[in-house]
């Protein structure tokens, strides 16, 4: 008796498996991964018993393989994490978030959590120690940490909460003692961090959600992070409309720092936190009301003092974009001082570059072009003005100047990916396909196939792994949109 044949020849078309992943699941899946695409649908032959990838796929799109397709999906979604991943991020959640929403809830004592795309657990349980840590009188309160993904077998690893020492390279050392327990190699997260987490199966490309049914409704905080970039436009775009949905009023959201993008997330309010962008849904105003009349026989009441944000309270400022943007205090002075010493030194171009830098991060995009013009124009062959310049073109909608700044940038510093990848980006998103391939072959170049840890361009959160993604999932793209593409 002979087993299945598993044909690799013209019939077993791995682009149709590529794209019923994309439906099923938003995920565009990089060129880089055709053999991780291939070595799946092998396994889904073998675990199916069927014979060619014809049946194979035949049956993923019948109702009847619904348990395989789900398996198929899940083998090509496991993603790459660990605890306290972004430490800037997790600094605003410790400093800034939580003790924000837990003051705020404070009456009711309710908290409401997702950690959506969860992968393996190192996020959610990330939170749940934060929260033991800031709350200690946690026992009285309803929190409630739900945390998701489409990847069934990466969540039944998440409930076990065990992990190798690969996932505590950013945990401090009393953290892990006090809040995980050593099995020899292993870690165990404790049992009291274990179950303020539920774990459920969600697939974020559907429309199933936000809903009481997935718990995804009136939610204080979401974090949904290294998702989007991997998603279509059009997918980004319903995505945040959704989490937007899932919010309660003055709820908060972050993504990941290559997902930030005022296009996608116009309906949220930018928040700077000392190093991290975050995003927030705007509470609704509040209706006045005309002044009651006022009785003539009673004396006139007191007039109260305007309220004043708390000490510490972050300011708000509009940006020319009008997006409403809080900025907290020391990234303001900051600011400031550079621009004070930037206008006491005419000749100082390394001032302003840095004032240009810091808007831009927190998206002040009008005060970031000011800044990197003034630094372009005292120093005209440094790169990074001209780069930073480019960027805050781009995300004002004023496009061309965005590419002559960017291709300036390029002309004199060719070695740099993130300035290849923005002219990339920027030209596919003017029409110019050729060219934008041809600068995305450039950083592909440059980053090399070494290590996939090893920081792009000094950047730690952009380890060189995730780049060669971002450019193999940027020239899909160009090869698939025939809009673009033409």
């Amino acid at each position: 008796m002979t087993g299945p044949r598993h044909r690799s020849g013209p019939g077993h078309d791995l682009q149709r498996f590529q794209a019923l992943l994309q439906e099923v699941s938003g995920l565009e899946l990089l060129e880089t991964r055709r053999a991780d695409l291939q070595r799946a649908v092998n396994r889904a032959l073998v675990a199916t018993g069927l014979a060619d990838a014809d049946a194979l796929y035949r049956h993923l799109r019948d109702r009847a393989g619904g348990p395989a397709l789900e398996a198929f999906v899940g083998d090509l979604t496991i993603g790459e994490t660990h605890f306290f991943r972004n430490r800037p991020q997790f600094r605003a959640l410790e400093h800034h978030i939580l003790p924000e929403l837990i003051e705020r809830r404070r009456a009711s004592r309710r908290l409401r959590v997702w950690s959506a795309a969860c992968s393996t657990g190192e996020e959610p349980y990330s939170l749940a120690i934060l929260l033991e840590r800031l709350l200690p009188d946690r026992a009285r309160w309803d929190v409630r940490i739900l945390a998701t993904d489409i990847n069934r077998t990466a969540l039944e690893r998440a409930r076990r909460g065990q992990y190798g020492t690969w996932s505590f390279r950013d945990v401090p050392d009393d953290v892990a003692s006090a809040f995980f327990v050593r099995h020899g190699t292993t870690l165990e997260v404790a049992g009291r961090i274990r179950e303020a987490v539920s774990f459920a199966h969600l697939n974020l490309a559907a429309d199933t959600w936000p809903s009481a049914a997935t718990a995804t409704l009136d939610l204080d905080l979401v974090l949904c992070r290294n998702v989007l970039i991997y998603f279509g436009d059009d997918l980004s775009h319903q995505v945040a409309a959704r989490l937007h949905g899932a919010l309660a009023d003055g709820g908060w959201l972050l993504v990941a720092p290559a997902e930030l993008s005022q296009a996608v997330f116009r309906h949220f309010t930018v928040v700077n936190l000392d190093g991290a962008v975050a995003y927030r849904k705007p509470a609704p105003p509040i209706p006045t009301r005309p002044p009651a009349p006022r009785s003539r026989e009673g004396p006139p009441e007191p007039r109260r003092p305007a309220l004043r944000p708390p000490e510490g309270e972050p300011s708000r400022v509009a940006t020319g974009g009008g997006a409403a943007v809080h900025t907290p205090r020391p990234g303001a002075e900051e600011a400031e001082r550079l621009e004070a010493l930037a206008e006491a030194d005419p000749a100082d171009g390394r001032a302003p570059l840095l004032a240009a830098r810091i808007h831009l991060d927190r998206l002040e995009l009008d005060r970031a072009e000011r800044w990197a013009e003034v630094a372009c124009q005292r120093d005209p062959l440094s790169a990074p003005a001209h780069y930073l310049r480019g960027l805050a073109l781009q995300e004002a909608g004023r496009l061309e100047e965005a590419l002559a700044a960017l291709r300036r940038s390029v002309f004199l510093d060719p070695g740099s990916v993130l300035g290849q990848l923005a002219l990339a980006g920027l030209l596919a998103r003017l029409g110019e396909p050729a060219r934008a391939r041809g600068a995305l072959r450039a950083a592909a170049a440059l980053v090399g196939d070494g290590d996939p840890s090893e920081p792009v361009d000094g950047h730690e959160e952009l380890p060189a792994g995730r780049v060669r993604d971002l450019i193999a999932a940027q020239l899909a793209r160009l090869d698939r949109n025939p809009e673009v593409a033409r």
